[in-house]
Order: C-alpha cells, then structure tokens, then sequence
C-alpha cells in the first residue's frame, strides 16, 4: 500500500470488493494473452465524493489508471485479484471519525492509499494497481494509523491455505505474508 490518499467515496467494504473484483476480472480476464495485462484501459467505478465539507457531495469517479499483472495459473490470476479486493474492502471497513472513513452529508465514505502492489512467491506472480481519483483531496490516509496492516492481515489470512497449494516450495509450511506501508516510494513504517 502506499502513502498517498484516493478517495473511493461512498463505495467501501463489501461493495468495494465486489465492484474490484468485477473490474480487474474484467480487465485482467482468464485466458489472457501470456497470462498478463498491462493497462487494460476504462476500469472504473461511479461513487459520490465530499468536494466541499460539511455537505457538499458530488458525483466523481475512481479509476484504476495503471494496472500491470501477471500469473502462472488461473488460480493464481484470481487469488491476486482477491488480494486486492480483500485489501481494500479490509481498509474501509473502519467506523468514522478520526480514520481514513469520514462523514459525508449522512453517508459514510473512505479514501484509501493509491498503490496497491501484491507479489507473489515467484516474481513472476504479481498485481499492481494504481488508483485515481479527481475528488481526493477530503480526510485522511495513513496506511501506518494503528491497526491498517492488521486490518489487511486479516482479510488475506484466509486466502493462505490457496496461496500455499498454488506454490509447491510451500507445501507443508505454514502460511506467511509480508504487509508493508510504503513511504517515498521505498521506505516502510513499522508498527
């Protein structure tokens, strides 16, 4: 994850689940040329977003202006997109105020961190999205506040038991990811 805040607005938790995974299914599909997809072009989401506090929402639109993935094995394609999904559901699931989860006229919103990189066990097994939006600019983002990186730790926790059968060097080992908050472009916060 990284540092810097995108709004997703109104669009949080399950909903936000749903609607990525359904988007980078969509841009990144089984049978894909090499089993990759670079930019796969108009994957985005409609939302309302707070332009003005207290209550001014608008209409505005999250994208997933930059994805690059590639996967061995269609298992894999969709363990990486549930990776992502599961993320950003897990960071949007907290109650408001004084959290990336503001107040927006009675609705509840969120922003989350713009970079979301999953590599998997083999370089060659990885997912990265960029997200973009124009209303981003409302609350907070920091994905080293308290209790973020559990919070993701928890939602992929289920997934390890399907990352360990899809990667043979694990096999008989328990499951382990490696959660980290991205600063500058290279460095982690800890905690």
């Amino acid at each position: 994850m990284d540092k810097k805040k995108t709004a997703v607005g109104k669009v949080i938790a399950a909903d936000l689940y749903r609607t990525t995974w359904v988007l980078l299914d969509k841009g990144c599909p089984e049978g894909s040329k090499w089993n990759s997809c670079t930019n796969p072009g108009y994957l985005e989401f409609n939302t309302r977003c707070m332009r003005l506090p207290p209550g001014g929402v608008t209409d505005c639109v999250t994208k997933f202006q930059d994805v690059y993935a590639r996967w061995d094995t269609e298992n894999i394609r969709k363990l990486l997109i549930g990776t992502i999904a599961g993320t950003l559901e897990a960071v949007t699931t907290r109650p408001i105020p004084h959290t990336n989860c503001y107040d927006m006229a009675g609705v509840k919103g969120c922003n989350v961190g713009d970079q979301i990189l999953v590599s998997g066990a083999k370089l060659r097994n990885y997912m990265h999205i960029i997200l973009y939006n124009y209303w981003s600019g409302y609350g907070s983002w920091d994905c080293c506040y308290a209790d973020t990186r559990q919070l993701v730790d928890r939602a992929i926790d289920p997934l390890g038991g399907k990352i360990i059968r899809e990667f043979p060097q694990f096999w008989g080992k328990d499951f382990t990811r490696d959660i980290r908050c991205i600063i500058n472009g290279w460095e982690t916060c800890s905690g």
